[in-house]
């Protein structure tokens, strides 16, 4: 079995060599080198909140919207992290994809650069758009409460 994976990989190898990483066959490869890490990134941080919220230790005067909302910034801690290493385990991947098709070390060097840029803006944009999110989601609860309060405070006064 090694034999033939071998023989696989030399040939898949002699194959890349021939037409270069800047061909359509090559920016598929690492756009799904990419989309791969992605979603390896998104699965840990699900993983690792499911962890959390099984050994989340909770108190009696916690409610059930303050452990949601714990469950929530630790989610988004756990995305950042997950994508962040997903994003190094993309860059190790380009570079032997590089490796792969025998590209030059300018040409190479070229394509690296693009594509860590390229990935590093996805990864950025993401997290700013969930950071966003979380924000914009906060300042809500936050004013809700101020109404809420300021009702009871009414209330009471008339009463």
């Amino acid at each position: 079995v090694a034999r033939i994976r071998q023989r696989r990989d030399d040939a898949l190898s002699q194959a890349r060599q021939e037409v270069s990483i800047w061909s359509t066959v090559g920016v598929q490869d690492v756009r799904n080198a990419f989309w791969a890490a992605w979603k390896s990134g998104k699965d840990f941080a699900s993983r690792c909140t499911m962890y959390d919220a099984l050994f989340m230790a909770t108190r009696r005067e916690e409610n059930f919207a303050a452990i949601v909302l714990r469950l929530v910034f630790q989610y988004v801690i756990n995305l950042t992290m997950g994508l962040i290493g997903a994003f190094f385990f993309f860059m190790y991947n380009v570079y032997t994809l590089l490796v792969s098709y025998g590209s030059s070390f300018l040409s190479g060097m070229a394509f690296f650069l693009l594509a860590v840029v390229a990935g590093m803006s996805v990864v950025s944009t993401y997290l700013g758009a969930v950071y966003s999110a979380v924000a914009g989601g906060g300042m809500m609860l936050l004013q809700h409460a101020a109404r809420q309060a300021a009702i009871e405070q009414g209330a009471r006064r008339q009463a």
